[in-house]
């Protein structure tokens, strides 16, 4: 049996052959084909945000593997499950294996320092361009 690529529409999280997304619990349809899914590379989304740390003084930290590269000093939106837009955050420090980068390319699994100082919480996440 071939296994079949398929993205969320609402964030664009690889659910494979799942029947929901474990990221915003958005259900796929039954008997969808995987050119009815929407494909992340045809999206906006950055990141799927993973994990979420709040470093005292510095800000919030998400954890997740990047769709696109990016840099530090870009400017994102950060987005709820719906897609709904909270705030627009700049990145203020990548760090990927133990290591401070100024830049991540697509597939890295980073950790991005956010200037955003409120509270995040919640699944379904993302960094949107």
């Amino acid at each position: 049996m071939e296994l079949i690529d398929y993205r969320c529409k609402n964030c664009g999280a690889d659910i494979e052959n799942a029947k929901f997304c474990e990221y915003c619990g958005t259900k796929r349809e039954e008997g969808e084909a995987p050119s009815q899914v929407q494909d992340i590379a045809a999206t906006n989304v950055v990141l799927v945000v993973d994990d979420i740390f709040k470093i005292t003084g510095k800000g919030n930290v998400v954890v997740g593997k990047l769709e696109k590269p990016v840099s530090v000093g870009d400017i994102f939106s950060l987005t709820d499950a719906d897609g709904n837009h909270i705030q627009n955050v700049t990145i203020k420090g990548i760090e990927a294996f133990r290591k401070i980068h100024d830049s991540a390319e697509a597939g890295d699994n980073v950790g991005l320092l956010l200037d955003f100082e409120g509270k995040l919480k919640g699944e379904g996440l993302t960094l949107r361009k």
